[in-house]
């Protein structure tokens, strides 16, 4: 299913939510519609692709103009275009249709609404975290420790269903990172015995080329003696002749 498909009813949502006091929101949807109808008709073999490699997922992430929208919505204080917003950023997140460059503000956007009291946008929240940090994005450094510190701290939530569910969400994680990084190692120490181990088949290869040419250069001397030895016995066989009585 393409993600106008997906994302359709939420930009619409948020269209009609938003038209009278937040105008820019509504505006930003009907662009954000009006760019993922071009991406469809332009890649539309790929549409219902969703591998990171596809040119339709590639296109809509590279594209500003379909994050745009939610990103705004999550500006606002107004909880429902919030929980909208979150909602969608996850089926973007699901599908691989977020770049790496958008994860700053994505995070920022997200991390303004820790201290409200609904319960459904926390754990909206939470999902689209568990999400991102399961996805093909890999986050390092300030980008990880922000998402981690959004965790921690949704666990001092007053909520306990919310508190529980964030608890849940760090065991998850720490375990995906430590996979991660056990993969990680297995592949480095899997190219470091291929590069062993061609190492090895290099030196193999240089000492029997070097004992098949001390073979070669031993054969050749031999030669050279036989050639020597050869020589020196007509020599003396002529000397002979030419001495003898009767010569």
């Amino acid at each position: 299913m393409g993600l106008l498909r997906v994302l359709q009813p939420d930009l619409r949502t948020l269209s009609f939510e938003a038209k009278k006091k937040h105008p820019a929101i509504k505006e930003a949807a009907e662009k954000a519609l009006f760019r993922l109808r071009a991406i469809e008709e332009k890649y539309p073999e790929s549409a219902d692709d969703a591998s990171p490699t596809s040119p339709y997922i590639i296109a809509v992430s590279q594209s500003e103009e379909v994050v745009a929208p939610f990103l705004v919505a999550c500006e606002t204080k107004n909880l429902k275009l919030v929980a909208v917003a979150i909602s969608s950023l996850q089926k973007l997140i699901s599908r691989n249709a977020i770049s790496i460059e958008s994860l700053p503000k994505l995070l920022d956007a997200v991390s303004a609404h820790l201290n409200v009291n609904d319960e459904s946008v926390l754990l909206k929240l939470l999902q689209a975290l568990v999400t991102l940090m399961s996805s093909h994005l890999r986050m390092h450094d300030d980008l990880l420790a922000k998402a981690l510190s959004v965790c921690f701290r949704l666990n001092r939530h007053k909520n306990p269903v919310v508190n529980n569910t964030a608890s849940a969400t760090i065991r998850q994680v720490a375990v995906q990172l430590l996979d991660r990084v056990v993969t990680q190692l297995h592949a480095s120490e899997g190219e470091a015995e291929k590069s062993g181990g061609r190492k090895g088949d290099n030196e193999s290869a240089r000492t029997e080329e070097e004992e098949a040419g001390a073979e070669e250069e031993e054969e050749e001397k031999e030669k050279e003696k036989e050639k020597e030895a050869g020589a020196g016995g007509d020599s003396t066989q002529k000397a002979a002749k030419e001495h003898s009585p009767g010569g």
